[in-house]
């Protein structure tokens, strides 16, 4: 039995109040192990064991049996019962796994701590130290995301193997530094706010900001669905409602407040974080659209997911027997909208992309017939021979390209890289760009260097009398490639 507040033990003092700190106790504020406490009469120190759910004296009051003085459980003095350890006087005798750790046994330690999240939240908010660091806690929250979705990450790698692998796990390595900073900074506010929502109003938190912290960034354990490889991704909302219910319940156990109180604290940040991150995404892609904002981040290749959409949408039309002779069919006949074909942190705007004596932005918004009769005009004005032309972020090599041709498979039929008008040409080499084949699959690439996909590819392409492409990024809207054109340099 140790002071909520300062931890000091309380063992043997008749004044209910802490020595070390002031904090004022009752014996009634603890739960510990049926019969592992001996209750002492004030009067002549006769012993009693708690027999009770939560080891306490059952009745509470009565008279001592050997002196007749009235004893109260609140006003006796309490020991561990004979060949009890102190530790072992708690109904929950464990140690918080994570605070725990040593050397190698930190992975061991982090599995412990994650199962605890998931399933005994409370458990694990009482094994937790009041008085440890809280960079512990965060520490724990910044590495655990990082660690679920190592399953994931580990199939991409193998799956890149050979095609820009070194390109691929610096961009793993980037990734899961700004997911850990971005998780530690996130635990941090929520911890925060939730305490600041606690305090507000009577009945608020028993201990300080720090063991709020604590509770949510232990509560990311509770995520752990989103590890599944492959998919966990996809089960990412699951895992977002387990770990807010866990923080809940780890708040309303680090704070001892009402139900309702941790409740509000634990799920009123993260929805309005959620809720505020949705809006600014819908209004950020409603302006894209419209050509009114400019995307913010560095020019890059976007995601497979963006890549996969766009070749999704080619390959059915190629395999459907009408190939597009312009990417902007694919905008007409409703398989793409204008901001499909724009890839995350490019500076290319909708209404920016000159096409078909309009811009990419306004088209999308007209009727489906005038739609149709830009997309015609665009496919005319292509010149003959024409062998890759760009619609926004995107390179269209699918000219000429046979989808159902079990040789061709492999033959990149559309390459997503950032507008240079737009965004300028790459300033070093080797780049990464995101490349779909003609059977459908995205694959991440290395362009320049050692490992050059686009060598590789245009190999490729002569051994099956298919005319060699240029650097993606030689290609634009006012000059596509015809022929075998030698591609731009970067600067």
């Amino acid at each position: 039995m140790r002071c909520q507040r300062c931890e000091y033990p309380l063992w043997g003092i008749r004044d209910r109040v802490c020595p070390e700190c002031g904090s004022a106790f009752a014996p009634s504020d603890y739960e510990f192990k049926p019969g592992a406490v001996r209750f002492s009469c004030p009067a002549c120190g006769q012993g009693y064991y708690g027999t009770g759910p939560k080891g306490h004296l059952e009745p509470a009051t009565f008279a001592c049996v050997s002196c007749g003085a009235p004893c109260d459980m609140d006003e006796m003095t309490l020991a561990p019962a004979s060949g009890v350890a102190e530790d072992a006087t708690e109904p929950i005798n464990q140690k918080n796994p994570w605070e725990e750790r040593r050397g190698v046994r930190v992975f061991a330690a982090w599995f412990k701590t994650v199962a605890m999240a998931l399933f005994w939240p409370r458990r694990l908010m009482r094994a937790t130290s009041r008085t440890g660091r809280v960079g512990t806690a965060v520490w724990f929250a910044a590495a655990t995301p990082v660690a679920f979705a190592l399953p994931t990450m580990a199939i991409v790698l193998l799956m890149a193997a050979g095609t820009g692998m070194a390109g691929v796990v610096v961009a793993v390595m980037v990734w899961a530094f700004g997911l850990a900073t971005g998780t530690a900074l996130a635990v941090l506010v929520w911890g925060l706010v939730a305490h600041g929502l606690m305090s507000l109003g009577w009945g608020g938190p028993r201990f300080g900001a720090g063991r709020s912290i604590k509770a949510v960034s232990y509560a990311t354990g509770a995520g752990a669905i989103t590890a599944v490889p492959m998919i966990g991704p996809y089960l990412s909302p699951i895992g977002w409602v387990w770990t807010a219910i866990s923080a809940v319940m780890m708040l309303k156990e680090a704070q001892r407040v009402p139900w309702w109180r941790a409740a509000i604290a634990g799920l009123l940040p993260p929805v309005i974080a959620v809720g505020g991150g949705a809006a600014v995404v819908y209004w950020m892609v409603a302006a894209a659209v419209n050509g009114s904002v400019q995307l913010p981040g560095p020019p890059g290749a976007g995601t497979q997911t963006q890549a996969q959409r766009v070749t999704g949408a080619l390959v059915t039309a190629m395999r459907s027997g009408s190939p597009p002779g312009h990417a902007l069919t694919l905008v007409a006949d409703g398989a793409l909208s204008p901001v499909d074909l724009v890839v995350s942190g490019s500076a290319t705007m909708p209404g920016g992309v000159l096409v078909a004596g309009s811009d990419l932005a306004s088209i999308g918004r007209l009727a489906w017939p005038d739609q149709q009769k830009a997309a015609r005009a665009a496919a005319a004005a292509l010149p003959a021979g024409v062998v890759a032309h760009r619609l926004a972020d995107y390179v269209f090599t699918h000219h000429g390209v046979d989808a159902s041709d079990p040789a061709q498979g492999d033959v990149w039929v559309v390459i997503a890289s950032p507008d240079p008008d737009a965004n300028g040409l790459p300033q070093t080499l080797p780049t990464f760009v995101w490349a779909g084949s003609a059977t459908g699959a995205v694959t991440f690439e290395i362009i320049g260097g050692a490992g050059d996909g686009l060598q590789r590819q245009n190999a490729l392409r002569r051994s099956l009398g298919l005319p060699e492409i240029p650097e993606p990024w030689a290609v634009t809207h006012a000059a596509p490639a015809v022929g075998a054109p030698e591609g731009r340099s970067p600067r």
